[in-house]
């Protein structure tokens, strides 16, 4: 059987939310060869979602003993345990799995997030910093607010305002960021760069009004001209 075929398949089907297709697709193939790597990798997989715990461990322990090297095996134990609220064995698993591939996006990603919930900003702002600069797409939203509340709670005003200036420049239509840098540069007293991106976000139509910080910026421009 072509695993690369049957990856795509499981892959397809976990997007569609197809649980027990895949968990019977893989059952077959440890069937035919009880050592399969691949179907004991995804069961755990499997058995996450459907938060069947115990049996997601075993494929889990079943992967790494099979391929100790094997890549994402400790970010699937990591995975499980933070389902379980293990957050400690979670971030070490996770710790684990960086340490063979540093720029694991997905990694990074999950022990950002476990470090962000548990108010460990720079442990936080460090890792999912590393998985921005990765390009990681999936949620990048959520890991920009979730990284600049990580700067505004170290005072880390540069870095803010770096991240933010960053993602306009790839989104220059995300309102809520436009108007996040623009209320960040008025912190920072750039006026006439916090008129345009505030400006530009009420063009956008942010949600949440920026008319108050709009117009402070207008009258610190007319009070002390800026002249960047």
């Amino acid at each position: 059987m072509n695993m690369n075929k049957v990856e795509d398949e499981v892959e397809l089907l976990l997007e569609d939310g197809e649980l027990r297709k895949v968990e019977r697709l893989l059952k077959q193939l440890l069937v035919v060869d009880p050592n399969c790597l691949t179907a004991h990798f995804h069961l755990a997989r499997v058995y996450r979602r459907t938060k069947e715990y115990k049996q997601a461990l075993y494929h889990a322990r079943r992967t790494l003993k099979l391929s100790p090297r094997e890549s994402n095996a400790f970010l699937n134990l990591g995975l499980i345990y933070e389902c379980m609220g293990r957050d400690n064995l979670a971030a070490s698993y996770y710790k684990r799995e960086l340490s063979r591939n540093p720029s694991s996006p997905e990694t990074l990603w999950n022990i950002g997030r476990l470090y962000y919930r548990k108010h460990r900003w720079l442990q936080a702002s460090k890792r999912l910093r590393r998985c921005f600069e990765t390009g990681f797409s999936f949620k990048v939203d959520d890991t920009v607010s979730k990284l600049g509340f990580c700067y505004y709670k170290l005072h880390d005003q540069r870095a803010y305002l770096n991240v933010y200036t960053s993602f306009v420049q790839m989104f220059p239509n995300e309102s809520w960021a436009i108007a996040n840098l623009g209320c960040a540069l008025l912190q920072a007293k750039d006026y006439r760069g916090a008129m345009l991106r505030l400006s530009r976000a009420k063009q956008l139509g942010i949600k949440n009004g920026v008319d108050v910080e709009l117009a402070q910026a207008k009258k610190m421009l007319l009070k002390k001209p800026d002249t960047k």
